[in-house]
């Protein structure tokens, strides 16, 4: 089993309250009142916790007629918030039931977006855009970092000059306070029993990753008592 269907065998899974994991195979077939009923009601709880209103209220300002493209964007929460405060959203990610199940939810609410399978680690290099912005929360540091740098060197291509680079990841404080456990283990405690693999990430790490485009950070910290890390990086060139 290669890295892609490893992550789409995991990564259908999306939360369905602020709590709550299920499978957005499922959530994709619900009719159309009882999906958008349970939707709006979702992103009302989630963005009623401080770990995702932060992000919100930090960047809303910032998208609002900007082209964002966000990689593995789950259930859809921040990115459809993004589109409902003016920006002209992508969504790529691995798993096709999450696209679907995002489309739908943009095509009940009248939110003209776009949508990008990732069937190849390096498949950005075919979006037909560039961008103002790249938001990956939580997305990029679930395969080993040898396998997913076509990933990041494809999507820094897709960046304009002086275009941001978002991105939440694991610490290596928190990989260190947990044991220094191998990274199928580390995912494991991190997400779940089926999580093929976390890996942790500081700036070095990251900036390596995205090379040979260069970058400048904006941001860089770890916060939650070093549960995750937050980088807002700025493309030079």
């Amino acid at each position: 089993m290669n890295w892609i269907d490893r992550l789409q065998n995991k990564w259908h899974e999306i939360p369905l309250t602020a709590v709550e994991r299920g499978s957005s195979r499922e959530a994709a077939t619900k009719p159309d009142a009882e999906l958008i009923a349970w939707w709006d009601g979702l992103q009302s709880e989630m963005l009623g916790h401080l770990a995702y209103r932060w992000i919100v209220e930090v960047y809303r300002d910032f998208v609002r007629g900007k082209r964002v493209l966000e990689v593995g964007p789950g259930n859809g929460v921040v990115g459809i918030t993004f589109a409902e405060a003016g920006a002209a959203m992508t969504f790529a990610d691995v798993v096709p039931s999450n696209l679907d199940l995002i489309r739908r939810i943009c095509g009940l609410k009248s939110i003209d977006a776009r949508f990008f399978p990732i069937e190849r680690f390096d498949d950005p290099r075919k979006l037909p855009d560039q961008y103002d912005a790249i938001f990956a929360i939580g997305s990029l540091h679930h395969a080993p970092a040898q396998d997913t740098k076509p990933e990041f060197e494809a999507l820094a291509s897709k960046l304009k000059i002086d275009g941001r680079f978002i991105a939440l990841t694991y610490p290596k404080e928190r990989w260190i306070a947990e044991g220094s456990k191998p990274f199928e283990e580390f995912g494991k405690r991190t997400d779940g029993e089926n999580t093929p693999w976390a890996e942790w990430y500081d700036l070095e790490k990251m900036l390596a990753q995205l090379s040979p485009s260069r970058f400048e950070p904006l941001m860089s910290f770890n916060y939650s008592n070093d549960a995750f890390n937050w980088f807002d990086l700025r493309k030079l060139g």
